[in-house]
């Protein structure tokens, strides 16, 4: 049966950017995760988080994912 969470002949998750190589996806990721990174790092948290900054933290990160929790 065909995972219904990947693109067709392939085993790349479907993602908002329509990415469909492999390759070309974890590149993309890894520049979006280095972004978020150096974000976090130049703006730290000056106030303890509450419950709806949390759940921003840990959501999927927009456009890589076809759902979250």
């Amino acid at each position: 049966m065909r995972d219904p969470y990947v693109y067709p002949n392939s085993e790349v998750l479907i993602n908002k950017p329509g990415i469909t190589e492999d390759d070309k996806l974890k590149e993309v990721e890894a520049n979006y995760t280095s972004m978020r990174v150096s974000h976090i790092i130049e703006n730290p948290l000056t106030y303890l988080p509450g419950p709806k900054h949390l759940y921003q933290l840990f959501s999927c990160p927009r456009g890589f994912t076809v759902r979250c929790l």
